[in-house]
C-alpha cells in the first residue's frame, strides 16, 4: 500500500527520513535523527500527519533515499520534472509542472544543483568502495554503473538526469579542463576530488561519443595507497619466497602480465615499495601516476610533447638509477629499450598483456625484439587476475548437496594434492555485500622465474605451451592452482576462479 503523503527527496535528505508504513492515525517513518522533539513537529506540520519516528543509523536512511529517489535526487530535483527516479511518487503527491525553458548545458552546468550532483555521484561511488562509474545515455533513458569488486552494479538515478546528463557531462568536462563545445571526438582528462573526511581522489575521465550522447567513465584512484607486505597482495608464502628473491636481483626484466584492471599496478608498486630504501635510486615513467609514493621519482609521460615511455626511459638513465619501473610496454621501441636498459646493469619493472606468464616471451618476440636478448635479460614473469573475496558479514558453510558444482571443486582440489577440511564456504547475500556474497578482492597470481632451462626453450622460440610444460617440470604452478588453493582456505569460491581463469583444466 502506498503512503498517503509524498516525501520529497529535498525533505527526506533535509530531516534524514523515509516512509516506513503508515494508517489513518499515525506515519511511522524511519529517522536517522529521531531525538530532537522540535524537529518531529516540523516534520508532521510539512507533512499534514501525525508521525511516529523510528530510530535508525543516518546510513540506513541514506540508502532508503537513494534506493527510492536515486543518487543526488534531492540535488536535481528542482530542476526538471520533479520525478522520484526508480521509485514512485506517493498517492496524493501533487506533480510540479515542468519549467517552461531548460537553461543550455554550458550554463546549466555551473547550477548549484548540478555542482551538487556530480559531487554526490563520486562521494556515494566512494562509499561504495567503486573503482569506476560509468554514465551511458540510452534514447530513452540515461543509466549510471558503479565498478564494485570488478562487477558492474546498476545505480538508481532521479529520471531528471534523463534531460539533464549534457549539463552532467559539461560539468565534468570542466573539471577536467576539457572542451565542452566538442562533442563529436574522444577526450581524456583528470581532475582531482576531496571527499568530506578529507581524502583526495585522482580521478580519470573519458569521454565517448555515441548514438544518443556523451558516455563518461570516471576512474577513482586515491592519491595514496599503503602497502603492508607481499602476503596483503594476496601472495602464498611459496610465492613470497619466490618474489624475495626476484626482488634481490641486481638487474633483468621483471613483467607484470594481465588484462586492464587486475592489479598489475598495484603489484609493481608493491614491489617496489620494498625497494624503496634511502641507498636505491627509483625512477619511474607511468600513465598515469597512479599512487604517490614518497622517496621514488615518478614521471608522468605525454605523446603531445613526444615524452614517450621510450624516450623517457632513455632520459631516466642519466639520473643514474637502481631500479626504474616502466607503466607498460606497448611497442617495440619500449620493449627494445626496456630490455636494452636491464643488459646494462639496471633491475626494470614493467607491465605487458598477455593471457598467462608462459606466453610472455613470445608476446616479446612478436613484437619483434630478438629471441637472445629475452632469454638473455627476461628474470621473471608474473600473472594475475582479481578475485572477489567471500564476504564475512554473510560466510555460511554449505553442503555437498547444495552445491551441484561440489563434486567438481573437490576433484580439482584433491587431483592437485592441495590441503583442505572437505567443506566450502558462500555469502548468502547482505545489505554489507548487496546481495552478492562478496566483498573486497584478492589477486590470485603464477610466478615464471626464468631459469636457464627456460631460456633454451625461450632461445629456440618455442610454443607457450611447451614452456609451461617445461615450466611445470620445474613446479611451476599456474593461476588455477593458485585460485583452487584460495578456495580450499575458504577466501573465495569456485566460481570466480572459473571467472577470471583459462576455462581448460590444466
Amino acid at each position: 500500500m502506498k503512503p498517503p503523503l509524498y516525501i520529497s527527496p529535498i525533505h527526506a535528505e533535509y530531516y534524514s527520513i523515509q516512509f516506513h508504513e503508515w494508517d489513518d492515525e499515525v506515519a511511522r517513518i524511519y529517522s536517522g535523527r529521531p531525538e530532537n522533539g522540535a524537529r518531529k513537529a516540523e516534520i508532521e506540520l510539512v507533512l499534514g500527519h501525525r508521525v511516529e519516528l523510528i530510530p535508525v543509523p543516518e546510513e540506513k536512511i541514506a540508502e532508503l533515499n537513494r534506493a527510492r529517489f536515486g543518487v543526488g535526487a534531492s540535488s536535481v530535483v528542482s530542476i526538471g520534472r520533479p520525478q522520484t527516479g526508480t521509485g514512485t511518487a506517493a498517492a496524493g503527491a501533487e506533480p510540479v509542472p515542468p519549467l517552461p525553458q531548460t537553461p543550455s548545458a554550458p550554463r546549466l552546468s555551473a547550477e548549484p544543483s548540478i555542482v551538487r550532483f556530480v559531487d554526490r555521484l563520486i562521494q556515494e561511488a566512494s562509499v561504495d568502495r567503486a573503482t569506476d562509474i560509468h554514465i551511458e545515455p540510452y534514447e530513452d533513458r540515461v543509466d549510471v554503473r558503479y565498478r564494485i569488486d570488478g562487477v558492474l552494479h546498476h545505480i538508481p538515478v532521479p529520471a531528471e538526469i534523463n534531460e539533464l546528463h549534457r549539463s552532467v557531462v559539461s560539468r565534468l568536462k570542466i573539471l577536467s579542463h576539457l572542451d565542452i563545445a566538442e562533442q563529436r571526438l574522444p577526450q581524456d582528462g583528470r581532475f582531482r576530488f576531496q571527499l568530506p573526511n578529507g581524502t583526495e581522489l585522482d580521478i580519470r575521465i573519458s569521454v565517448l561519443p555515441t548514438a544518443f550522447g556523451e558516455a563518461v567513465d570516471l576512474r577513482l584512484l586515491t592519491t595514496q595507497q599503503v602497502y603492508t607486505g607481499l602476503a596483503s597482495l594476496g601472495l602464498s608464502e611459496a610465492d613470497q619466497q619466490t618474489a624475495e628473491q626476484i626482488l634481490t636481483r641486481p638487474h633483468g626484466v621483471v613483467l607484470v602480465t594481465g588484462p586492464t584492471g587486475s592489479g598489475k599496478t598495484t603489484t609493481l608498486y608493491a614491489f617496489l615499495t620494498l625497494l624503496n630504501q634511502s641507498d636505491r635510486k627509483i625512477i619511474t615513467i607511468e600513465d598515469p601516476i597512479e599512487y604517490q609514493i614518497p622517496g621514488i621519482t615518478q614521471i608522468q609521460i605525454n605523446p603531445k610533447i613526444d615524452l614517450t615511455f621510450a624516450r623517457g626511459l632513455r632520459s631516466m638513465l642519466r639520473h643514474d638509477p637502481d631500479t626504474m619501473m616502466v607503466g607498460e610496454i606497448r611497442d617495440y621501441e619500449t620493449a627494445d629499450t626496456t630490455i636494452q636498459v636491464a643488459l646494462t646493469g639496471h633491475l626494470v619493472f614493467s607491465t605487458v598483456h598477455t593471457n598467462d606468464a608462459p606466453a610472455t616471451p613470445a608476446r616479446l618476440i612478436n613484437m619483434g625484439v630478438e629471441p637472445y636478448l629475452v632469454a638473455s635479460s627476461l628474470e621473471c614473469v608474473i600473472a594475475q587476475r582479481l578475485v572477489r573475496l567471500i564476504c564475512e558479514n554473510c560466510r555460511e558453510r554449505v553442503s555437498a548437496e547444495a552445491r551441484p558444482i561440489f563434486r567438481e571443486v573437490a576433484a580439482q582440489i584433491e587431483r592437485r594434492g592441495i590441503p583442505w577440511d572437505g567443506h566450502l564456504d558462500y555469502g548468502r547475500g547482505c545489505e554489507q555485500c548487496k546481495g552478492t556474497g562478496y566483498r573486497g578482492r584478492t589477486a590470485i597470481y603464477e610466478i615464471l622465474p626464468v631459469t636457464e632451462h627456460l631460456q633454451s626453450v625461450v632461445l629456440e622460440q618455442a610454443a607457450a605451451s611447451t614452456l609451461r610444460a617445461a615450466a611445470e617440470e620445474e613446479g611451476f604452478r599456474t593461476m588455477r592452482y593458485d585460485g583452487l588453493c584460495k578456495v580450499a582456505d575458504k577466501r573465495t569460491t569456485y566460481e570466480e576462479v572459473l571467472r577470471v581463469t583459462r576455462k581448460e583444466v590444466y
